[in-house]
């Protein structure tokens, strides 16, 4: 028989997607397995949609609110399978993700494998496809060491050379004896780039692991109305600031992480929610943010020759003659 496997879906508020998630997983080909739904929240409609999906394999939990890292977490503890995967509640699975991850786990004798995946709109029409950045195939412990730690924090501007591999949880299957590891120091309070922090704990406890960049194995969704397309206020920041100073606790206890990639990484993390900012809020909110990072230390460590990219050449040099104004339009569009 096979061996069972455990897939993870935290959820907020999700009661309008997350029945066609829980069916992408649980029609799956691989039949031995449990979805374990985390609803964080005790006053969530999810919970009532959940419990109109009669399947045994299917298992439901609340927890009291406290972010998407405290609901995985809560669904690792509780799992059972051999193997580990997780899976968004507003996302789906391609057909043969499970069978095809835990093949090759059990081919290759490795630790987690890593797939590709496609990014879908609110339709279901796919708008872009990524892959690992690393070609496909196997890599043991002493090319992790040599070529992936070095290099996992943040390598390059260059979107091609950013990371060795997806930064994501959810495009790979895992030993779950392996994401046990490292579980103890996963941290709730993370709330942004908390899949940076999973992977980086991830291949820094890994043997070995083998990347499939001809698979498809999962539909991302962007919608609208999502998170991750919004901006609240400059706390968000302060969310991304936390998570780096996780990475660099890590860094801190293993000579192979590159420290200045953390300078890249805090560079790069406050671009985005600059732009976040200019593009959902008004000129005075976006002018007090840029003054704030402009400021930072980490901002200040990277040099104008590392940054590669004309948009963030533009970005440096508005920021650093205090051209707010011109940045602000520019990020607006």
């Amino acid at each position: 028989m096979d061996e069972l496997i455990s897939i993870i879906m935290p959820a907020y508020r999700a009661e309008k997607t997350i029945k066609k998630s829980i069916e992408s997983v649980l029609t799956q080909d691989y039949k031995n397995l449990e979805l374990i739904v985390v609803i964080d929240g005790f006053d969530d409609p999810t919970y009532d949609v959940c419990n109109g999906i009669k399947d045994s394999r299917l298992k439901v939990f609340r927890k009291e609110n406290g972010g998407v890292v405290g609901a995985y977490k809560y669904g690792i503890i509780q799992a059972k399978g051999i193997y580990l995967g997780f899976c968004d509640s507003d996302d789906t699975y391609n057909q043969g993700f499970i069978s095809k991850g835990i093949s090759l786990i059990k081919e290759n004798n490795c630790d987690f494998v890593s797939f590709a995946y496609d990014v879908v709109n609110s339709k279901g029409e796919i708008t872009e496809s990524h892959c690992n950045y690393i070609n496909t195939g196997m890599y043991n412990r002493n090319i992790i060491e040599s070529d992936i730690i070095p290099n996992v924090i943040f390598n390059s501007f260059i979107r091609e050379k950013m990371y060795p591999l997806l930064m994501l949880r959810w495009n790979k299957i895992y030993k779950k004896d392996l994401v046990n590891s490292f579980i103890d120091i996963l941290d709730d309070k993370c709330r942004q780039i908390e899949d940076n922090f999973f992977v980086i704990n991830t291949i820094l406890n890994s043997k070995s692991f083998y990347i499939c960049n001809e698979f498809k194995c999962y539909n991302y969704l962007i919608a609208e109305t999502s998170i991750s397309s919004g901006y609240s206020d400059s706390s968000i920041l302060d969310a991304y600031l936390y998570t780096i100073s996780k990475i660099e606790e890590l860094a801190n206890d293993n000579p192979l992480l590159n420290k200045h990639q953390i300078d890249f990484l805090a560079y790069d993390s406050a671009r985005i929610v600059f732009h976040r900012c200019a593009k959902y809020t008004d000129y005075k909110t976006s002018k007090e943010l840029i003054k704030r990072i402009s400021k930072l230390d980490k901002i200040l460590n990277v040099k104008f020759f590392e940054l590669k990219m004309l948009k963030n050449y533009v970005y440096h040099f508005c920021m650093k003659l205090h051209l707010y104004r011109i940045l602000y339009y520019i990020f607006k569009r």
